[in-house]
């Protein structure tokens, strides 16, 4: 036998006896011999994604292979990017990417700023009336919440009603109870029966006619939408003001009007004698400006004319009887027309000739006698900031010794006036002056 056959067998016999040799060493976590086998877990991550082997219990997972829990604290299915356990606050399933304790929308894990979780949202338990110390607890209609603990609002008269904003769910409509303090003084109010909630509570109140500062009392406010304007008025001895548009307000509607008053658009109102609510709420008596008895009535020395309530005594237009105008801008006096008294520094300076209908109107003047001159500005026509009756004795029309009636008609504005000395006046020059007047 050669060497070569010699070889031949010999490789023969090292193939067989590798085909026939015992396994290699067994996987202890399958019990299986994986194609390439790893070793026993230790306690640390896996070393392969394929080795299904007793998961880990004493560190987080590394690959999403692994389906089980991780440290006790955290219950639910991690997912394919998993991090350390939630605080025992996390109830609900990790996301994607967890975080040691949730606070996107939707979680059930705590909230900031010292809030309180109630329910899908953050509430201060402090002031919240519907989770007033706890949640769910809610305060009884018209009760408030402070410090934890429901109960009637009270104030002074300078307390308003902006720590609600209309622009918040469910404020309008709301309603709630103030104990306004017996001797109070109103505070600023705007508006009439609707109010803008910067307004004196306890004011409106009074200014409603629902209590009196002297008495003080339980009100009921109900929150309204803002206006695009307010009203002032005067009633029951207190004073609203105008306001234009606000964003909110409130209406005074508890206690109940009492005295026989009706409750008209927010305010107590005796319809007897109320000239805004004559008879029957909103029936306002305007220019007449006086109720009696429920009906609307010209005011004690006043005489109906037309639609309004006049002084026949002093009216030039109705002067001692409805519809007798005075001429030539003649004054009523005692019911007669005549010249308006004057003294020797009257002036025509309330006589704009920029106001419609001025220019061309003319004015009667009765001048006293012993007259001292007054300042006169121009020669025939005059400024109308000179004095009448001495540009009245400069024209020639009276002295100053005894006086008397002068008119003079509204002119337009001149260039320039020329000064003169007439009839022992001496009137002056002057450039441009917007009205004037002369003599008739």
């Amino acid at each position: 036998m050669n060497r070569k056959t010699l070889y031949a067998l010999w490789g023969a016999a090292w193939l067989a006896a590798c085909a026939t040799s015992p396994p290699g060493p067994i996987d202890q976590d399958s019990g299986t011999v994986g194609p390439v086998d790893v070793p026993v877990d230790t306690g640390g991550p896996d070393a392969d994604p394929g080795d299904t082997s007793v998961p880990d219990v004493t560190r987080p997972d590394s690959g999403p292979g692994d389906s089980s829990a991780d440290v006790p604290m955290d219950n639910p299915v991690d997912t394919a990017v998993d991090r350390p356990a939630d605080t025992a606050m996390d109830t609900a399933m990790d996301t994607a990417v967890d975080r040691p304790a949730d606070t996107t929308p939707g979680d059930t894990g705590a909230c900031t700023d010292g809030r309180t979780r109630c329910g899908g949202e953050c509430v201060d338990t402090s002031d919240d009336a519907n989770h007033c110390g706890r949640c769910m607890n809610a305060c009884a209609a018209g009760q408030r919440c402070a410090m934890g603990a429901c109960g009637m609002a009270t104030m002074d008269w300078s307390t308003n009603a902006t720590d609600r904003d209309c622009d918040a769910p469910g404020v309008l409509g709301m309603r709630f109870m103030y104990s306004c303090p017996p001797g109070g003084t109103p505070g600023t109010v705007w508006g009439t029966g609707v109010y803008t909630h910067d307004s004196s509570v306890c004011g409106a109140a009074a200014h409603a006619g629902r209590i009196t500062p002297t008495a003080g009392g339980m009100i009921t406010i109900e929150y309204r939408a803002g206006q695009m304007a307010y009203t002032g008025s005067m009633r029951n001895g207190v004073s609203s003001n105008n306001y234009g548009s606000w964003r909110c307000s409130f209406a005074v509607v508890a206690p109940a009007c009492a005295g026989g008053a009706m409750d008209c658009e927010g305010v107590c109102a005796a319809v007897a004698t109320d000239p805004l609510h004559c008879g029957r709420c909103g029936n306002a008596c305007g220019a007449m400006g006086s109720c009696a008895a429920g009906s609307c009535a010209c005011a004690a020395g006043t005489t109906r004319c037309g639609a309004s309530c006049v002084d026949t005594r002093t009216d030039a237009m109705h002067c001692g009887r409805c519809m007798n105008a005075c001429p030539g801008g003649m004054a009523c006096a005692g019911g007669s027309c005549g010249a308006p008294p004057a003294t020797w520094s009257t002036n025509a300076l309330d006589h704009d000739c920029a106001m419609p209908g001025v220019v061309g109107a003319t004015f009667t003047y009765l001048c006293p006698p012993g007259g001292t001159a007054g300042s006169v500005w121009g020669t025939d026509v005059y400024t109308n900031d000179s004095s009448v009756c001495t540009a009245g004795v400069h024209f020639g029309r009276i002295n100053l010794a005894t006086g008397g009636m002068v008119t003079i008609q509204m002119a337009p504005g001149q260039a320039m006036y020329m000064g003169s000395m007439r009839n022992g006046i001496t009137s002056s020059d002057y450039g441009m002056w917007g009205c004037s007047y002369l003599f008739r």
